[in-house]
């Protein structure tokens, strides 16, 4: 089963793969408050009772500690050579992949979106999850766009198994979606939200073959054939997290 092509169809698919991780993105909040320092709120029956919610700072604490251990461990590549190839072959591909990592860090920071291992280290260990986009970009001198994304914004259409795509719901600012979609595009969106409004949701799909974007009720982004091969999303649970 693919990405539905009517709007509504999608819509729906998008609110179904939504509502069935809805206990896991209460349990990544819950852990960021924990993370925090945030009190919970006593429920009705514990304020009866005259209980009071205190946190402590121990998860916190450890957490940042492996979130600073995770950030500084040096990444090791090895790339097996087969038996017909020389083992130089493996080497240039160990080199371009350091290559890449070091431009990808590079790039965050330069977009003022801090340090990347520390990101990838917090969401992984705060959150339970790595997770970001991987599309081809224009860029002649580094065709690739790699994206961080929040894991809570991410919802497989499946609940185990592999997903046949990955829904990721987002806000985007009118100017952001103008810079990627054009003038054109986002005339419809400013008839449905308003062209004062600060923001608009979005609702991207992504499977092994095709990608799109719906705001609204309407396809901004209709659905192509990426030609990757892969689900560009890259969603992975940490275990132990």
């Amino acid at each position: 089963m693919g990405i539905p092509k009517n709007p509504a169809d999608a819509r729906t698919l998008a609110d179904h793969a939504e509502a069935q991780w809805i206990n896991r993105v209460r349990r990544q909040n819950e852990d960021e408050d924990a993370w925090r320092l945030i009190r919970p709120v006593a429920d009705q029956q514990q304020q009866d009772a005259g209980d009071e919610m205190v946190i402590l700072t121990d998860c916190a604490i450890q957490a940042d500690c492996a979130i600073d251990i995770a950030t500084e461990v040096k990444l090791l590549l090895k790339v097996a050579a087969n038996p017909q190839e020389p083992e130089e072959h493996a080497q240039r591909i160990e080199d371009m992949w350091r290559w890449w990592m070091d431009e990808v860090e590079l790039r965050q920071a330069a977009a003022a979106q801090g340090y990347l291992r520390h990101a990838v280290s917090w969401d992984g260990i705060v959150l339970g999850h790595y997770a970001g986009r991987l599309l081809l970009s224009a860029d002649p001198g580094f065709p690739w766009d790699f994206t961080l994304i929040d894991p809570r914004t991410l919802f497989p259409d499946t609940y185990d198994g592999p997903p046949n795509c990955i829904v990721h719901q987002y806000e985007a600012s009118l100017s952001e979606l103008e810079r990627y979609f054009g003038k054109r595009a986002v005339n419809k969106v400013k008839d449905t939200f308003g062209t004062t409004a600060e923001s608009v949701p979005c609702t991207a799909f992504y499977s092994d073959t095709q990608m799109g974007i719906l705001v609204g009720e309407e396809w901004l982004k209709p659905l192509v054939e990426h030609g990757y091969g892969f689900n560009p999303i890259v969603y992975l649970p940490v275990r132990g997290a």
